[in-house]
């Protein structure tokens, strides 16, 4: 999940400050959240799909292990894969 957030934000062309004042968090949090020192919750990794214009994270996560499967190869393939 870390990495998805982080591709996730990078794909916006968003900062980790830009992104926490659309998401109503910290900075701090969202390095956080990138690094898995933290857990993001469900309803806000919604919002962070919504703001970064990565509606099919969110659908890729509810799709379970297949979904994330393919959500990897397109961001491996987008290069925001670490």
């Amino acid at each position: 999940m870390p990495k998805i957030i982080k591709a996730c934000r990078k794909r916006a062309n968003s900062s980790q400050e830009s992104l926490a004042s659309k998401l109503d968090c910290s900075r701090s949090d969202i390095s956080k959240y990138e690094n898995n020192f933290k857990s993001m919750k469900i309803d806000r990794f919604q919002r962070l799909c919504e703001v970064t214009n990565s509606k099919d994270a969110f659908m890729a996560l509810l799709s379970g292990q297949e979904g994330l499967n393919w959500l990897i190869k397109r961001f491996e393939a987008d290069g925001l894969w670490e």
